[in-house]
């Protein structure tokens, strides 16, 4: 009250203890020491703190750059420790696994030089040209997952293994006989994707500090939209529409659908549990609570021995997946090289075998 000189004043005054709160706290007494009332004196020490916020603010950055060097060598030895250690728990599994990886890449980048010093491209099979580009994107999501897990994020790259799940279940379905036209509407679908991303583009790039598209840019994505709702009609504009001739008319085609359609559906639980690590759902936060003893923490960053060979195993599977069905459609349209039928040999064996390594450093780290 009045007249009393408290011993301070309540912490509550400024939320959380804190540096800046026991700095407003201390001013606080010293002005009702000084025979302020105690909320004028609250009052008082806010409003000096929030006029040279700013200052400090900058006092702070400044700071932070100027030790920021050595921050950042802590942060960086941290992380090699980490790598090092997921390094010596799985290095030679690490290795089978890029040497699988190198080995589909050399395979469709041989069939694709083939494929176009031939002549076979200039008779465009879409077919074929829409594997060439699946196949390609399936040994980069690959080569991410690698660099994920040699980093030890296996949730991200758990994110990554779901991508190439559906690449192996689009590329199944297209490299089946007479796909042609389904591999036509494949690649059309692509003008609904790219107006979709254009109208939200255009609906949010004022408040994004963005430069619009223009008049002429947005007429011609809209003219390729219309076209392709004219040529495949009306429903082609919801997703995955371009497998509908697969489906009795009007079904809602989801990843689920096209599984079932190339046997596929069996691997839908580790897709499912992938899916956590995508989106924003409640399972998922739960999952980045982890224990290391009697000690519980919530996961921030990078960290090592989080299902590491069952992912890196899954997107080797599916990999090699994508690369037979290349090779297999490829071949209807060209003559059978078997250099390519023994080249799916070798990655069939190569990732069986870092399946065995991945197994023996979870065994060796589990002691089963």
């Amino acid at each position: 009250m009045a007249g009393e000189r408290p011993d301070r004043v309540p912490a509550s005054s400024f939320g959380r203890k804190s540096v800046f709160g026991e700095i407003l706290e201390t001013a606080a007494i010293q002005a009702v020491e000084s025979g302020l009332p105690e909320d004028e004196a609250v009052e008082a020490a806010i409003n000096a703190f929030f006029k040279v916020k700013s200052q400090i603010r900058n006092l702070i950055v400044r700071d932070l750059h100027m030790s920021k060097a050595a921050m950042l060598e802590e942060q960086e030895g941290w992380r090699r420790e980490l790598e090092s250690e997921v390094e010596r728990d799985y290095g030679t599994a690490f290795a089978n696994y890029a040497a699988a990886l190198r080995v589909s890449y050399e395979i469709g980048s041989g069939l694709h030089e083939e494929y176009v010093r031939t002549g076979a491209a200039d008779e465009y099979s879409p077919a074929c040209q829409v594997l060439f580009l699946l196949h390609g994107r399936a040994c980069t999501v690959a080569g991410e997952v690698l660099h994920l897990l040699r980093g030890g994020y296996a949730d991200g790259a758990n994110a990554r293994h779901r991508t190439l799940h559906e690449l192996a279940t689009v590329i199944d379905i297209l490299s089946g006989e007479g796909r042609e036209e389904l591999a036509a509407r494949y690649i059309a679908y692509a003008a609904v994707e790219r107006y979709k991303d254009m109208v939200e583009y255009q609906q949010n790039c004022e408040r994004l500090g963005y430069t619009p598209y223009g008049a002429d840019a947005l007429l011609e994505a809209k003219q390729e939209y219309e076209a392709a709702l004219e040529k495949y009609g009306p429903k082609f504009r919801k997703r995955n529409q371009w497998a509908a001739p697969l489906f009795p008319p009007g079904v809602d085609i989801s990843i689920a659908s096209l599984e079932q359609l190339v046997g596929l559906s069996h691997k839908r639980p580790f897709y499912s549990n992938a899916n956590h690590q995508v989106h924003a759902g409640p399972r998922a936060a739960l999952m980045n609570l982890h224990r290391r003893g009697m000690v519980s923490y919530i996961g921030v960053g990078a960290r090592s021995g989080e299902s590491v060979g069952e992912i890196a195993h899954g997107t080797l599977i599916h990999l090699l997946h994508c690369t037979a069905c290349l090779v297999t459609r490829v071949h209807e349209a060209t003559d059978t090289n078997l250099d390519d039928v023994m080249g799916i040999e070798v990655l069939r064996e190569l990732v069986a075998d870092a399946g065995k390594s991945f197994h023996r450093a979870s065994a060796r780290m589990t002691g089963t």
